[in-house]
């Protein structure tokens, strides 16, 4: 189960609204420096610690969220107590942590279990918090919005669908006299069309809000050069080498039981010869 314990580092950055008013949500720690999650991709689920991962596939980006993860994690033995990756399901609250450092916030999305005879997969893939913007529909009573800021109309949009927004950079202040929204349109195709209007680009923070990029927000100065954006720089390297030390300890680990099956072998096959030299003498 994971702790709270008193060295848990937290560390904020850029605007951000606070906790995301999603039923059920959890506000996670920015970091921990303890294991297991130092040199690991490590995935909080319904408080329960994951990181006995094979691969790992984390996607940030500016301009196009959600987040993303992809963790797989297989075994040519069976896995101990009761498969315990088989409790996690669909739409269960996640955090990603890479290193230590948290870098989603969201859900699982889908879990999908391949087995035979000789080996069990468990791949788990998720999303961060906005991507629900993708699959709820702006509609209002009047689905008019007028004389209010791209921020104020993109932050209405997001809170319908219970999505909290923070902002980087300079936010236009020229008023829309009058936005329509589509019947049927998604809250992500609104928001779009408003930040088109308005000049701004998306994103997502660490705590799953939808982040509005504005003029400054990125480059020598801007809010994203220590934050953000060099996360999202950071985070593939991260990914990188994560996936390169898993690979090593799992071929380290084949080696062994190759080796160990080996020596086993080899010591029936000499106590075989034993016995046969041993009657032979007899």
């Amino acid at each position: 189960m994971a702790s709270r314990p008193c060295d848990v580092v937290s560390r904020g950055y850029g605007n951000t609204a606070g906790a995301i008013n999603t039923a059920g949500s959890s506000r996670y720690f920015d970091s921990y420096n303890y294991p297991p999650f130092l040199g690991r991709a490590v995935v909080l689920i319904n408080d329960e610690t994951y990181y006995e991962w094979e691969s790992v596939q984390v996607h940030l980006t500016i301009g196009d969220p959600p987040s993303t993860f992809q963790l797989t994690v297989s075994e040519q033995e069976p896995w101990p107590e009761d498969w315990a990756f088989l409790r996690i399901r669909p739409g269960d609250d996640c955090a990603v942590y890479l290193d230590g450092e948290l870098v989603i916030t969201g859900w699982v999305i889908t879990r999908q279990v391949y087995y035979d005879a000789n080996q069990r997969s468990v791949q788990i893939q998720g999303m961060g918090r906005t991507g629900i913007l993708g699959h709820v529909t702006a509609d209002t009573a009047t689905n008019e919005i007028k004389n209010l800021p791209p921020m104020q109309i993109t932050q209405q949009i997001a809170g319908n669908a219970g999505v909290a927004t923070a902002t980087a950079g300079s936010m236009p202040n020229n008023k829309i006299e009058r936005f329509s929204i589509t019947p049927g349109q998604s809250c992500r195709e609104a928001i779009e069309e408003v930040c088109r209007a308005g000049g701004l680009k998306l994103g997502e923070t660490k705590h799953g809000e939808l982040l509005l990029i504005g003029d400054g927000a990125i480059g020598p100065g801007g809010e994203l050069s220590t934050a953000e954006f060099t996360q999202v720089i950071e985070v593939s390297e991260k990914t990188r080498a994560l996936t390169e030390e898993l690979a090593r300890l799992r071929e380290a680990k084949k080696n062994f039981r190759f080796a160990r099956e080996q020596h086993d072998q080899d010591e029936t096959i000499s106590d075989l010869l034993a016995d046969y030299y041993t009657s032979r003498s007899h």
